[in-house]
């Protein structure tokens, strides 16, 4: 090779080691740096990167595969010396880089490319980051849904998809993981922060429980909302498509979740079992046999609530390993899982424990409590104890208060808002919290049972021109009344 070649790309190596040096820094500090300053300064300050001398950190560069096996070693802090020469054809001891590669082989989680060379100097690409990341750190497990643009036979899909099961990736909004697409800075410091620490990790959740709470007909994936009762459809933004996914239902189907591309629900039809099948209607598949209710998705485990033992379960999304967390000792329970926690109530009170089922604390005893809703740091739940009246507490148990006096026979929460349906006639209606007023959103009698999606609110009503009862929408103020443009035959 030209000596001046050799010597200018040892040059910029030493540029890109010295912007890799383990250096404590403030990721605010860095002038370039808009998106992501919590994962970024926690690897900084980990010593796992570190930014530029000009006080940038250059977050859309992409990352080298080289860069990418130091910062590994940098935050697994292994001695790099004394390796075993791996024989790559570009890369010779003394080289900028040959030790940390050398151990990078050594501890089994690169390999060079089939010509012999290991190219340290090329961007990595977001299929070979997954396949580095997953045997750097011996990652496992199981993804409940696949990538649209990563076929079965693919070498790098088994990767991508344990990384997914382990919440550290969830793809682009479109469902794709993009495998040949180079991997930037501040995306490499995203995935190693969710590796290193779960509080960056986004949980993965099904539909909002104040919706499950309204029996869940409705859920929302990109520009489709999936409708399920008498069967099951899903139809575009502007209505204008509208596609049966699913036909031998008999009955309701309820508690439908959509997480990456799969459709959870329960089917009244097959005395209330979970279901599973893909978005698009295929591989439809009964997970768990009977009786289960209040069906809710969080980080890849699926909760519900078996009538037949009165009992909360918590199984992994095919179905298996079920494992009992609540036993209501022949009690009926209601239950939601938000924020970590699981929050339940029997006739008796309302409890507090952790998603295995340990450490139970009771918040508040004596009340009967229904339609629990877990936000801003407050349970909302209808106080059968006082005739369905709307009450809240704190989620560490004090402050209990009841908030709107009128009862209530269903109701739903977004953004500091309470939207109820009146007991008596079903007259819907909106409370502020911060200011305690009330403004009614229809005229119309017998709307229940909302479920807030997208900013439009999903209800039940009777439609007095036909005599029948449909489903409907409109949006937070009330206004843009619709039925939805799937009419049902209750026959």
């Amino acid at each position: 090779m030209n000596r001046n070649l050799v010597s200018l790309l040892f040059t910029i190596g030493m540029i890109a080691f010295l912007s890799l040096l383990p250096k404590t820094v403030n990721a605010n500090s860095f002038n370039d740096v808009d998106l992501y300053e919590a994962e970024i300064n926690f690897l900084a300050t980990s010593q796992v990167i570190k930014g530029y001398p000009d006080g940038s950190f250059k977050p859309n560069n992409p990352v080298t595969r080289l860069q990418a096996v130091q910062m590994i070693l940098n935050e697994m802090g292994v001695d790099i010396t004394n390796t075993t020469n791996p024989g790559f054809s570009d890369m010779k001891p003394g080289d900028y880089g040959y030790e940390e590669v050398a151990k990078a082989v050594e501890l089994g989680f690169i390999r060079g490319k089939p010509d012999g060379s290991f190219d340290p100097f090329t961007p990595l690409t977001r299929g070979q980051m997954a396949v580095i990341l997953v045997n750097a750190y011996q990652l496992d497990g199981e993804y409940g849904g696949e990538f649209d643009d990563i076929p079965a036979d693919d070498p790098k899909r088994e990767y991508v998809q344990k990384l997914a099961a382990n919440n550290i990736t969830n793809g682009y909004g479109n469902n794709t993981f993009k495998l040949s697409a180079n991997i930037s800075r501040a995306h490499f410091a995203v995935f190693m922060a969710k590796l290193l620490d779960d509080s960056f990790k986004t949980p993965v959740v099904g539909n909002y429980h104040g919706n499950i709470s309204n029996g869940a007909n409705f859920a929302v994936k990109g520009d489709w909302t999936f409708y399920g009762d008498v069967g099951i459809w899903k139809y575009n933004r502007d209505q204008s498509d509208i596609i049966r996914l699913a036909d031998d239902q008999s009955s309701n189907v309820i508690f439908l979740n959509v997480v990456r591309n799969q459709l959870y629900y329960v089917n009244a039809a097959d005395n209330f079992s979970i279901y599973r099948m893909k978005t698009d209607g295929s591989n439809k598949e009964r997970i768990v046999k009977g009786q289960a209710y209040e069906l809710q998705l969080y980080n890849d485990w699926l909760y519900y609530y078996s009538r037949d033992d009165q009992a909360i379960y918590k199984a992994k999304m095919d179905g298996t390993d079920t494992r009992l967390l609540v036993d209501g000792n022949g009690s009926d329970l209601t239950f939601i899982v938000d924020a970590g926690k699981i929050y339940f109530s029997d006739k008796n009170g309302i409890y507090q424990l952790d998603l295995d089922g340990k450490n139970k604390k009771q918040l508040i005893d004596g009340v009967d409590a229904l339609s629990l809703i877990h936000a801003d740091q407050s349970i909302f739940y209808l106080n059968e104890s006082d005739g369905r009246t709307i009450y809240r507490v704190n989620d560490d148990g004090t402050g209990n208060e009841q908030v709107i006096a009128t009862p209530a026979q269903s109701y739903n929460y977004l953004n500091g808002v309470i939207y109820y349906a009146d007991y008596q006639d079903g007259t819907m209606f909106k409370y502020f919290l911060s200011t305690s007023k009330e403004t009614q959103l229809s005229d119309q009698n017998y709307r229940v049972f909302p479920m807030i999606l997208d900013n439009l609110i999903y209800h039940f009503g009777y439609n007095e021109s036909d005599e029948t009862y449909q489903w409907y929408t409109m949006d937070l103020n009330g206004e843009s009344y619709q039925q939805i443009p799937i009419t049902i035959d209750f026959e």
